[in-house]
């Protein structure tokens, strides 16, 4: 996992604990300070392709983290 992609996955983590939904691409856009929504869709991409989030597709809100990008010791 890259550094970005964990920083992302770690914003929709944070937000569904703080919200109990997940944030809206736009959110997470503003929140990692990136410049454009498909580099959010990019991450999200990769985040799902991965296994570490899933969604519906076609749904708004819809990211659910499967499993934290964290390494137990």
């Amino acid at each position: 996992m890259t550094p970005r992609q964990k920083q992302c996955l770690d914003v929709i983590s944070e937000y569904w604990q703080a919200n109990d939904h997940a944030p809206s691409f736009r959110e997470i856009m503003n929140t990692m300070q990136v410049k454009s929504l498909a580099s959010v869709s990019a991450y999200v991409d990769a985040l799902e392709r991965r296994g570490y989030v899933e969604r519906l597709a076609h749904k708004s809100r819809s990211l659910r983290v499967v499993r934290t990008g964290q390494t137990s010791p």
